[in-house]
Formats: structure tokens, sequence, C-alpha cells
């Protein structure tokens, strides 16, 4: 009787050691799986917002070399002075950002870069403003653009 009952036990706790097992396994692939899709959704902008690493100063001290700026789309009308935005420059596929320092009826936005003394050369239309800055995260956008540059030497691009 005892034998049985102790194989019986054996028998459930290996059972019972498995559903852990598979458990922990579905779990141990769903979460990174989940993350990769977030970090992938975000990283494009369906969200409503995406991360930027900034490369330079010129938005020092607010936003540093390094830093990770989420920048979130919001309508030109929601846009003010002393807000930080991202727009693409007007000679490529380089984007800025910086500082909003005036408007002309929310159409047009003049800006600079906390750093620099003057105002950008050029006023910044709406249809060119990519999203404003919401939040700023030091440092972590080194990564980013460490492995930006890692891939871009070795396909001779940087």
């Amino acid at each position: 009787m005892c034998a049985r009952n102790n194989e019986r036990d054996t028998m459930e706790a290996m059972a019972n050691r498995s559903e852990r097992h598979q458990s922990s396994t579905l779990l141990n692939w769903t979460v990174p799986v989940l993350l990769m899709g977030l970090l992938i959704w975000t990283s494009i902008g369906l969200a409503g917002f995406r991360p930027v690493s900034i490369v330079t100063g010129s938005m020092k001290p607010a936003i540093d070399a390094g830093d990770l700026v989420i920048v979130r789309n919001v309508p030109p009308e929601e846009i003010g002075v002393g807000d930080i935005i991202q727009f693409s420059h007007e000679h490529g596929s380089m984007t800025v950002v910086h500082r909003v320092v005036d408007t002309r009826d929310q159409e047009v936005f003049i800006t600079k870069g906390d750093a620099n003394l003057t105002r950008d050369a050029e006023p910044v239309p709406a249809d060119r403003v990519l999203g404003r800055v919401e939040i700023c995260i030091p440092k972590v956008g080194w990564l980013p653009i460490y492995i930006k540059n890692f891939f871009g030497s070795i396909l001779g691009r940087g």
C-alpha cells in the first residue's frame, strides 16, 4: 500500500513539475515577444509617440547628446512658445529637436536650440512638425546611437 502511495505521489509530483515547466517556458517566451512587439510598435510611431535619440548638444542644458526623448504626435494647434518640437529639416531626411520661441498663427514656428546664440535660420511650417517632446530620459539614447553607428560602419555607411 505504501509503495503504491509513494508511486502515485511521485507521478503527481512529476506531472506538477512538468506543468510548471511548461507554464514557465511559455512565460519566458511570451514576455520577450510582447516587449519586442511593443518596442517595434512605438519605434515606428504607430502608438502616437516614438523614441528619438539626441545626437548633438544644441538643446543643452534641457536635453543633452545621448539623451532619449519621447516625441508625441500632436496637432499644430497644441504647440506653443516654450514647447520642444521635432521637425524635419528643410534640406533632407535629417530631423531637428529645438524649442519654439515664437509662432505665426500656429502655421509657422520659429525655433532655436537652447545652447545656440541665435534662432534657427528658417521658420518651420506646421506640415514639417513631427511632434512635441513629452519626456526626456538622460543618457539612454547612447545605446541606439552606438548600434546605428556599428551597423553603419559594417554596411559602409558610417
